[in-house]
């Protein structure tokens, strides 16, 4: 993915690769929806790793990842203001079985046992990026959404996960442009992050324990394990610039 904002130009990109480890490909069309204020671009890239192993007794190649991502953007900024709005939503699945098992015997040959290993990893991204130009300095503020399940089978357990973030970040930055003596940024930024994994357990009742921002529960066979986490942190830099010169 491309970090170019979408603009006002009308344009097609594409990219390709094939190799003998798998291959990969892009595609990107970026187009302005209302001439000189709004814009908007959609990406999808593929990437394709090759088998890694031979499966013991059937000779299956197995061991591949496939990796499809896809990004849509709108962003609104007008001709001759200050203000710049920019929404993105993402998606990306990740499908692979490169996680198996290879006894040492087996290593050279790449044999893996017929043990079911695999898993898929789903995200979901939505993001906004504001700013406002001040002349002087930009105020900016970056909003950010991400929902992440992950179905993993190991060596025949299944093992899922799931995971969200929730993010805040809001900052000011002189112009360097200026040439003033003195750059600086100041900022402030916090997050939210929950976890929770599962794991199997056989013979087991239900039973819960409180732990302070983390917890276990044992459920129908299944335990789960997560975390809640609050981060929050500010910044202030200042760099030296440069001397403006004497005309």
């Amino acid at each position: 993915m491309v970090t170019r904002k979408p603009d006002n130009e009308l344009r097609v990109d594409t990219a390709g690769a094939l190799h003998t480890q798998g291959g990969d490909a892009s595609l990107l069309l970026n187009t302005p929806i209302i001439d000189g204020v709004i814009y908007g671009d959609a990406a999808l890239t593929f990437r394709r790793e090759a088998d890694q192993y031979t499966l013991l007794g059937s000779g299956q190649e197995i061991g591949g990842t496939d990796d499809l991502n896809g990004r849509i953007r709108l962003r609104y900024a007008p001709d001759d203001s200050p203000l710049d709005v920019m929404v993105s939503t993402q998606r990306g699945r990740v499908d692979s079985t490169e996680e198996q098992f290879v006894m040492e015997s087996m290593f050279n040959d790449r044999i893996a046992l017929p043990i079911d290993s695999r898993y898929r990893l789903d995200t979901a991204s939505f993001g906004v990026n504001a700013s406002y130009d001040l002349d002087f300095a930009t105020i900016t503020a970056l909003t950010g959404y991400q929902d992440r399940k992950l179905d993993r089978t190991t060596l025949g357990f299944q093992t899922p996960e799931d995971q969200t973030t929730f993010s805040q970040e809001l900052r000011i930055a002189s112009d360097p442009e200026l040439g003033n003596a003195l750059d600086y940024v100041v900022g402030v930024y916090g997050q939210r992050l929950d976890f929770e994994r599962r794991t199997p357990l056989i013979g087991q009742v239900r039973s819960r324990r409180s732990i302070p921002m983390q917890y276990s529960e044992t459920w129908r066979g299944m335990r789960r394990t997560g975390s809640t986490s609050r981060r929050a942190s500010g910044s202030i830099m200042k760099r030296q610039g440069r001397v403006p010169t004497a005309p």
